[in-house]
């Protein structure tokens, strides 16, 4: 296992990644007797983990850049088990008090008992596919991904999602739409360049859909500042 940061332990490190998770995931997912949240901030937090106690954070200018890049990555496995051990932890039932416990709950399958879901065992609520057998870290992938995406364009300080704008070039000039996300550049070029936000995706008004915009081709309604980013 890489050794961490030489002023934190691994149980330090770790505790900080949970406690750091915790912030950024919906508690609409509920709490700690919610399958659905442990999942998806246990997810987050190994990654954040194995970030950290690997210095693999190094040359990056923001706290959730690096994360989200190995969520997206092949990598992300390797990554993992270069910090976290967890060859001789058995399936548990909870995700328990140290990084390996949970990373070996995470990949646990959970087939089914006597016509009943395994997970049923726990003693938690789901309410995300509660039928299914498959590990947690293929469940909730995208999710926990999409609260790290979420948070980074808070960390950069751009538009806030559900943000009003106006389109004021290209094709769907002249129309509305509101924020539904952030996209970001830079990550390939890191640590020449700082990763930042390169444009948004926006749910036009009417028949429309989505479209993905550049930051010179909207404005925020009743602003007449090209790409404006804050919010």
């Amino acid at each position: 296992m890489t050794t961490a940061l030489k002023d934190q332990t691994h149980q330090e490190l770790w505790q900080q990644a949970l406690e750091r998770a915790g912030t950024i995931v919906d508690p609409a997912h509920g709490g700690e007797d919610s399958f659905d949240f442990l999942a998806i901030r246990g997810l987050i937090a190994v990654v954040d983990y194995a970030v950290l106690a690997t210095g693999a954070q190094d040359g990056w200018d923001t706290t959730w850049a690096p994360v989200l890049d190995h969520f997206s990555t092949s990598k992300l496995r390797n990554l993992v088990r270069s910090a976290i051990d967890a060859s001789g932890e058995l399936a548990p039932l909870l995700p328990g008090d140290t990084a390996a416990q949970t990373w070996a709950w995470l990949e646990r399958n959970w087939d089914n008992l006597d016509d009943q879901p395994r997970w049923a065992g726990t003693g938690l609520s789901r309410s995300v596919r509660p039928n299914v057998p498959e590990m947690a870290t293929a469940v909730y992938w995208n999710t926990a991904s999409g609260y790290v995406h979420h948070a980074l364009e808070r960390e950069l300080g751009g538009l806030t999602r559900g943000t009003r704008i106006k389109v004021i070039d290209g094709v769907y000039s002249g129309l509305s739409g509101t924020i539904t996300g952030a996209g970001f550049d830079g990550f390939d070029a890191v640590p020449d360049e700082p990763v930042q936000i390169n444009g948004y995706s926006v749910d036009l008004d009417g028949p429309n859909g989505l479209a993905l915009l550049g930051l010179d081709q909207i404005t925020i309604e009743g602003s007449n500042d090209p790409g404006q980013q804050g919010g």
